[in-house]
């Protein structure tokens, strides 16, 4: 239930379901004595900063936090510590364009586990498993997505690029 842009849990949704909320390490905490759940001052900060400026202006973990908040498919967890680091770059130094082109790698790699995708040219890879490398991205991750305006492909250049500029090739 939403009310006042504040989620909460009706009393009858019933005890068990409600500990189960809070022990997900959400933005959920139960006030004593309430017969509902709200969002914790950190989770409303977290919003309020995402509001303001967009998804683009959060870091990978608020990001990933965010998402685990709202249900939404967690794809920040299928970035290693190493490519959520160099996400957080990209987001300070305000490379919004390279930041989704890796927002754009996580989404790949959703639900993947160790399968093979075949590519339209017949190429198979494993994006779960595969290097982040400039190439990677121009020869492979960006044969995942259909977008006919372009923008994913624009993403994926700025991706490649910024790669590129770290030795990352």
């Amino acid at each position: 239930m939403n009310i006042g842009g504040v989620r909460t849990v009706p009393a009858a949704a019933g005890a068990e379901y409600k500990a189960s909320l809070s022990r997900q390490a959400a933005p959920w905490t139960a006030e004593a004595g309430a017969d509902q759940l709200t969002l914790s001052e950190a989770a409303k900060a977290l919003l309020a900063k995402a509001q303001g400026g967009g998804p683009e202006t959060l870091t990978a973990d608020e990001l990933d936090r965010m998402q685990k908040a709202g249900g939404l498919v967690n794809t920040m967890a299928n970035l290693s510590a190493k490519e959520r680091a160099l996400y957080d770059e990209f987001v300070a130094g305000g490379n919004q364009a390279a930041a989704q082109g890796l927002r754009n790698v996580a989404l790949a790699r959703v639900g993947m586990g160790g399968q093979q995708v075949t590519l339209p040219n017949g190429q198979r890879f494993d994006p779960a498993n595969t290097e982040l490398t400039g190439t990677s991205v121009r020869q492979l991750y960006r044969f995942m997505f259909a977008d006919p305006s372009g923008e994913t492909n624009r993403a994926f250049d700025a991706l490649a690029a910024a790669l590129d500029a770290r030795g990352l090739r």
